[in-house]
C-alpha cells in the first residue's frame, strides 16, 4: 500500500508513519501538515489510502479529501480525528469517505483498518457506527423492506451486510460489477441512505446478521 498522512500535529505523525512503515505491505508513508502540501503529495504521487485529520490549519482535511478524490477517484479515505462531530460526520458521508476513526486507535488496529479501506471496506469507529445506527432506526424504522426493494435487491443488500464489496458481490451473484454497484445505487436511493455501513445496519435491524456465505444456495 501506498499511504498518505495528513496531521498538523508532528506527535502523531513522528509517533504513527514509523509504525506504519514497518509493514511488509506498506511500501509508502507520505506525511503532510497542512492543505498546500498534502495538495503537492497529491499533485506528484499515486496513494492507495489518504489518512486524513479534519482539523487542519487554513483549508479542512474535508479540502483536502475532497481534492484528492477528484484527482485519484481510487484512493480511499480515512479520517483521523480526535473526537466524534456529528457535522464532520454527515461531511465524511457525503464524501463517501471509507472510514472515520479517533486517534485513540491502537497502532495495529490502524494498520488492520486501512488494509480493509484499501480493499473497500468500510471501517467507521464504534462511536460512529452508533450514532448512524441511531439515525438508520429512527429514519427508516416505518419502511417495509419488502414494499420497495426486489428480491435481487435485498439480496445485493444482505452481502452488503456481509462486508463484501461490490468486486465480491458481482462475483457471489454472478452478475457485473457495473449491475452489482447499480443495484446498490438503487437500494440507497429507496431506502434514503448514503453509506454502505447505513445498509448494513439497515439489514441487521431488521433481518439479523446475514448467515454464513457458504449456507446460501
Amino acid at each position: 500500500m501506498r499511504l498518505l498522512m495528513v496531521d498538523d500535529h508532528p506527535v502523531i505523525l513522528d509517533g504513527l508513519c514509523p509504525v506504519l512503515m514497518e509493514e511488509p505491505d506498506i511500501d509508502l508513508v507520505s506525511r503532510a501538515t497542512n492543505f498546500a502540501e498534502a495538495i503537492q503529495a497529491i499533485s506528484e504521487q499515486r496513494f492507495d489510502v489518504a489518512i486524513l485529520d479534519i482539523e487542519l490549519p487554513e483549508k479542512s482535511g474535508i479540502d483536502v479529501a475532497r481534492f484528492c478524490l477528484e484527482q485519484q477517484p481510487e484512493c480511499k479515505v480515512v479520517f483521523l480525528t480526535g473526537a466524534v462531530d456529528r457535522d464532520k460526520v454527515d461531511q465524511a458521508l457525503l464524501l463517501q469517505a471509507n472510514g472515520f476513526l479517533l486517534k485513540t486507535i491502537d497502532a495495529r488496529d490502524l494498520v488492520s483498518s486501512l488494509r480493509l479501506a484499501s480493499r473497500g471496506v468500510d471501517v467507521y469507529d464504534a462511536s460512529v457506527t452508533n450514532l448512524l445506527q441511531v439515525s438508520s432506526v429512527d429514519a427508516l424504522g416505518a419502511t417495509e423492506p419488502a414494499s420497495v426493494l426486489s428480491p435481487q435487491q435485498l439480496r445485493v443488500l444482505r452481502n452488503v451486510a456481509r462486508g463484501m464489496t461490490n468486486k465480491e458481490i458481482a462475483r457471489h451473484m454472478k452478475i457485473g460489477e457495473k449491475t452489482a454497484r447499480n443495484y446498490l445505487a438503487s437500494v440507497f436511493e429507496k431506502l434514503g441512505l448514503q453509506r454502505r455501513s447505513e445498509a448494513a445496519v439497515w439489514y441487521t435491524q431488521r433481518f439479523g446478521e446475514p448467515e454464513d456465505i457458504r449456507a446460501e444456495a
